[in-house]
């Protein structure tokens, strides 16, 4: 299995970063989160339109009969990558965590929502406490049509279209949608600005049935895609803040000579590096895994470990060696160490994770071929 980029994906990915690299200034996130705000709808609506739609991002792992690029998952891995190196606050994770869902349900009414998401950019969002990597013990509830209940800290939320929501149906788990408009959406206020969360609270809000039950692995799935999202974000942003980094200390000057050249800060940079290549291919392997149809929990979670570890420390190093212009909030290294510690809590802990990677290697030596009961 090769990790690398081929061709076609190298020239999508250069594409993908010139075009955030020349936004206008009001598309760029320091313009967008201006105010200490989260970016609202219509703030986000220009950068969305020219992903969704001039790009076509939003449906690179749909069929073309649907208006889908007839691409894979590795294909939106480059784009989350992207997108965490330029810390742009736009909810793609949670709206491909739908598209994910909806794959899975072969009904008229879900390839009809996975048409417009890829023709038209619809914002779709999947509704998930976006801070588990488990199903929860209490869903929303379906009943006639409509349902009711609370889903807290929704990725992508306050500024969806619609959300594709699992609630709990006759004793089975469903899957269901409601529109944005007919929710009550609050809000919530992180430390990372570019990070949309909100609770979405349904008071018996008219939903459309998806499908009446959906297969009990769906979720961990799905939340494997989440865990390997945030770590193709955090390698994307990893890599950034080496990179400005390793500029920077080429220029600044102390005693006389660049400090770029003093030992100690080599060797912490190479620090840096050890963590983000071997971040980055267990980005790769998590998303091969997805486009393959492999198991890719255990995949997503090495994923999410190494990435999340490697951003921390890389956001770290570079506030630290840029000196008093690294903690400035003119300056991007702010966005991104925010998004590190954010990150860290998406999709599961960390110590959630370890676990889990933990019970995966007792299977394996046991015998059971790396899968936990």
């Amino acid at each position: 299995m090769s990790l690398a980029l081929d061709r076609d994906q190298v020239s999508f990915a250069g594409a993908l970063g010139d075009l955030l690299d020349d936004l206008p200034d009001d598309q760029r996130p320091h313009a967008l989160t201006s105010g200490d705000r989260t970016p609202d709808t219509e703030a986000i609506e220009p950068l969305w339109r020219r992903l969704a739609l001039g790009m076509g991002v939003t449906g690179l792992p749909l069929g073309d009969d649907l208006g889908g690029a007839d691409a894979t998952w590795r294909e939106v891995g480059v784009v989350l990558e992207a997108l965490g190196a330029h810390a742009t606050p736009l909810p793609y994770v949670p709206v491909m965590l739908a598209v994910r869902a909806l794959e899975r349900v072969d009904s008229a009414d879900a390839r009809s929502l996975l048409s417009d998401i890829a023709k038209n950019g619809r914002r779709e969002v999947l509704a998930v406490d976006a801070a588990r990597r488990a199903l929860p013990s209490a869903l929303p509830r379906w009943e006639s049509g409509r349902v009711t209940g609370t889903v807290p800290r929704v990725l992508g939320g306050d500024v969806a279209d619609g959300f594709v929501c699992l609630a709990e149906a006759d004793g089975t788990t469903a899957l269901v949608h409601v529109e944005a408009a007919t929710a009550r959406v609050a809000p919530q206020r992180t430390v990372d600005l570019t990070r949309h969360l909100a609770d979405v609270q349904l008071d018996a809000a008219p939903a459309q049935l998806l499908s009446p039950s959906i297969e009990p692995g769906s979720f961990a799935e799905i939340a494997a895609l989440g865990a390997a999202a945030v770590a193709a974000e955090s390698v994307g942003g990893a890599d950034r803040c080496l990179a400005i980094t390793v500029d920077y200390v080429k220029l600044r000057h102390q005693f006389g000579q660049v400090i770029g050249g003093f030992q100690a800060l080599k060797h912490t940079l190479a620090d840096v590096v050890r963590l983000v290549e071997p971040a980055r291919a267990a980005v790769r392997a998590a998303f091969e895994a997805l486009a393959t149809g492999e198991d890719p929990v255990r995949a997503s979670t090495v994923a999410r470990l190494a990435a999340s570890e490697a951003f921390v420390q890389a956001a770290g190093v570079a506030v630290q060696l840029h000196g008093a212009i690294g903690f400035t909030w003119e300056h991007e290294l702010q966005l991104h160490l925010k998004r590190a510690m954010v990150g860290q809590t998406l999709f599961g802990s960390s110590r959630e994770h370890r676990l889990v990677l933990a019970e995966h290697l007792v299977a394996e030596l046991a015998g059971n071929d790396g899968k936990v009961a």
